[in-house]
């Protein structure tokens, strides 16, 4: 009587086949995680950053008007306001950026600069 099923050889070949794709795979995989995650928390940092320019918009007599002024805005009050999600999560870390971040607002050489401190 003939027994069907892989021999111990031939199992050991897959096994060893799939470890060296896991190698060959694994650092790309991980790569392309971190990128979409850099990428992400730009993009959250982008949120924060037109946030503050639609509350300077909205708060002209606010914003600074000589050279070196600065103003600052916390994210708690971009959020209460409603100009940025009250939630908003930082991907590098899995949790809320926190609401004490600041947000300074400069001007230089009449330009209004936004710096999203975190």
């Amino acid at each position: 009587m003939k027994q069907k099923g892989f021999t111990l050889v031939e199992l050991l070949g897959v096994i060893v086949i799939l470890g060296v794709l896991a190698t060959i795979i694994y650092p790309i995989v991980n790569k392309k995680i971190h990128q979409s995650k850099d990428t992400l928390y730009e993009s959250q940092i982008d949120t924060i950053e037109t946030g503050a320019r639609n509350w300077g918009a909205d708060h002209l007599a606010n914003l600074p008007t000589t050279e070196g002024a600065t103003v600052t805005i916390t994210l708690l009050e971009l959020q209460d306001l409603g100009y940025v999600p009250d939630k908003l999560e930082n991907p590098k870390t899995g949790e809320e950026f926190s609401p004490n971040i600041v947000i300074t607002i400069r001007m230089i050489q009449n330009s209004l600069e936004y710096e999203v401190g975190v």
